[in-house]
């Protein structure tokens, strides 16, 4: 599976074919890419903080 989980929040559509299979699935952005960018710092500093406490 790819990284999709990892992502910022956006929409999930459907291509075609089996809707079981992830890879028939595109995600639209629902916010800019200045934000993008700070979520992903926020998250990066967050997930180091946590690691760091051992959580």
């Amino acid at each position: 599976m790819t990284q999709a989980k990892d992502e910022v929040p956006g929409l999930i559509l459907q291509k075609k074919g089996n809707l079981n299979v992830f890879e028939n699935y595109r995600t639209i952005s629902l916010i800019s890419l200045a934000s993008k960018v700070m979520l992903r710092i926020i998250r990066n500093k967050l997930k180091r903080k946590l690691e760091q406490e051992c959580i």
